[in-house]
């Protein structure tokens, strides 16, 4: 039986290569990610486990979100099933939420300083 084998695509349907740190660049996220178009560049995962929870570190660190899929061999191209999708729906729905508590604070606040639009 052949080993199981995954890589990691981002929502543009980009395959991940490497990451490195952004700590010298002025970039909006925490880690910069090189991708690549083409599967055969892509990093291949052994391991589910790993290839998630990379994805789950990347989806959290860097700009936008990352899933995992596994590459059934097919004859003329071979085709990629999700494995991760619930994973990174809790990272999103959680996005999401912080999102609104944070809108909600920024409201009251200029609500209390009289900024929510009277004056401007």
């Amino acid at each position: 039986m052949p080993k199981k084998t995954y890589v990691i695509r981002n929502s543009d349907g980009r395959y991940y290569r490497s990451f490195c740190d952004s700590s010298f660049t002025t970039a909006h996220s925490q880690v910069l990610v090189t991708d690549t178009t083409e599967l055969e560049r892509a990093r291949m995962f052994r391991s589910l486990w790993w290839a998630t929870l990379r994805a789950k570190y990347l989806s959290i660190n860097a700009f936008g979100y990352y899933y995992v899929f596994e590459i059934i061999k097919n004859d003329p191209v071979p085709l990629l099933q999700i494995r991760n999708k619930d994973a990174i729906d809790k990272i999103r729905k959680r996005d999401v939420e912080t999102m609104k508590e944070i809108e909600g604070i920024i409201t009251k606040w200029k609500a209390e300083h009289g900024l929510d639009g009277k004056y401007l």
